[in-house]
């Protein structure tokens, strides 16, 4: 099955109000214009209520696809797992569209 692949305008929220958004993605790539997202992506959060160990400061994305990579790297699907840091929370994803797809 496949998945829109994540990319630099992909809306990514924590459950404290946050919402991330990528420190570097990955330029070689792009998806509509903007740049794909990568496992090795780490994403900064901003507006996060969640106060200490229970706040996000920044977030990643956890599995990625095993047939699609960029430099080795597996790229980030919208059905892959986001976590927050340090809190671990579960963070949602905001699917802008869905025109490149990866398995």
């Amino acid at each position: 099955m496949t998945e829109p692949i994540v990319d630099a305008g992909t809306q990514v929220r924590c459950p404290h109000g946050g919402i991330a958004a990528p420190l570097v993605a990955e330029a070689r790539v792009r998806v509509d214009g903007l740049p794909a997202v990568t496992v090795a992506t780490r994403w900064a959060m901003s507006g996060c209520r969640g106060e200490g160990p229970d706040g996000c400061v920044t977030a990643h994305g956890i599995g990625g696809s095993s047939r699609v990579s960029i430099g080795g790297v597996p790229v980030v699907r919208a059905s892959d797992r986001f976590v927050g840091d340090p809190s671990g929370a579960d963070l949602t994803v905001v699917v802008r569209g869905d025109r490149v797809r990866a398995g």
